[in-house]
């Protein structure tokens, strides 16, 4: 089971929200070899058995069409810190009649924990209303990153919002980002903060689930107004691993979708699909603003050199998708950059009237 947050003292709450840094991810990194570690065919048959057992979520499987999609683990860094040995929760996802169907299983008893059914999101699409910081650099990267606090924002019934980082196989075609099994070698994938009618939940996409978000949490962890959370994306050149990262920095619980992508040796850069999303697909008569209390900011962003070392971006592109071509330029819809270690700030009310599909 994941510690709950009560067991984390006063100052290292307070400690861990004042700056997002390096050295406490690394306390996730320390425990790689879990979080690598591939499930066989008959690990997954053998989960699934029992998610269709389960009195928790058998009730899923009543006159309904479920398959299996995909897995990712969570854990806690301070029970990993506490416990090295102690296995990692496993997430499965699934597609129950066209909805998602969120597993939570205990890594240790291997009995359900949780789930979570609920609508399939909008893929996240490049052709959505969008606000982008394309990353530029001089260098080879293998690792993209955001930090922020999870925005002021509640649900009113209205469509839905997403901040992502984003990042793609070296020589990826952005027109094949969504296309499952295609056949030009593109991978894109995606980690980041959707805000829809179930809340705030932290997601993972890719080509692989041709842009449909996947729920990493579950109705028991799911991130909350103030969280500091990291979400990253890396990839290991030697063994094809992308690791797909949401880290909850208030909680100490993270989120891992590792996927092996095929003749991977780093990711594309100064490209559109190595970047930083503000998304919003509501058309513009729609009147979504008012969810934020405050207009939503992303801190930081960070690439990891071949090295291995993390820096900031050196400098950026920034430019807006499906808006109104009259309307405003990017610098009049987001205030800041994300180069040099600066934040951005999206300013939710300007917005709304003109991007959106």
């Amino acid at each position: 089971m994941i510690l709950p947050f009560i067991m984390m003292d006063f100052t290292d709450a307070q400690k861990i929200d004042e700056k997002l840094n390096d050295a406490d991810f690394a306390m996730v990194d320390k425990h790689k070899n879990k979080i690598e570690k591939q499930l066989k065919q008959s690990d997954k048959d053998r989960i699934f058995d029992m998610v269709k057992k389960d009195k928790k979520t058998s009730q899923y499987f009543e006159d309904k069409d479920v398959t299996y999609e995909s897995y990712s683990y969570t854990g806690n860094v301070f029970a990993l810190e506490q416990n090295p040995n102690k296995p990692l929760d496993i997430v499965m996802h699934y597609t129950a009649d066209g909805e998602s169907l969120t597993v939570l299983m205990d890594g240790e008893t291997k009995k359900i924990v949780d789930s979570l059914l609920g609508k399939t999101p909008d893929p996240l699409l490049p052709d959505n209303g969008l606000i982008i910081n394309g990353r530029i650099g001089s260098y080879d990267i293998k690792g993209m990153r955001i930090d922020y606090k999870a925005p002021d924002w509640t649900p009113t019934g209205t469509g839905w919002t997403a901040m992502l980082v984003n990042a793609a196989k070296q020589n990826s075609y952005s027109s094949y980002a969504c296309t499952k099994n295609n056949s030009y070698g593109t991978y894109w994938a995606q980690s980041g903060l959707l805000m829809n009618q179930n809340g705030l939940e932290l997601v993972w996409a890719d080509t692989g689930s041709e842009c449909i978000p996947k729920y990493f949490t579950t109705n028991q962890n799911k991130a909350r107004v103030g969280d500091s959370i990291i979400s990253q994306i890396t990839v290991n050149p030697d063994t094809n691993l992308w690791v797909l990262y949401g880290y909850n920095f208030s909680t100490g619980d993270f989120y891992a979708h590792p996927q092996t992508v095929s003749e991977t040796t780093k990711m594309s850069t100064n490209t559109s699909l190595t970047n930083v999303f503000f998304e919003n697909p509501n058309s513009p008569s729609k009147n979504w603003d008012p969810q934020f209390s405050s207009d939503p900011k992303i801190d930081r962003a960070y690439d990891q050199k071949l090295s291995g070392g993390w820096d900031y971006w050196s400098d950026e592109n920034e430019y807006v998708v499906n808006c109104d071509p009259g309307g405003k330029h990017h610098s009049q819809l987001a205030s800041g950059s994300l180069a040099n270690g600066n934040s951005i700030t999206y300013d939710v009310g300007v917005i709304q009237p003109y991007c959106g599909v």
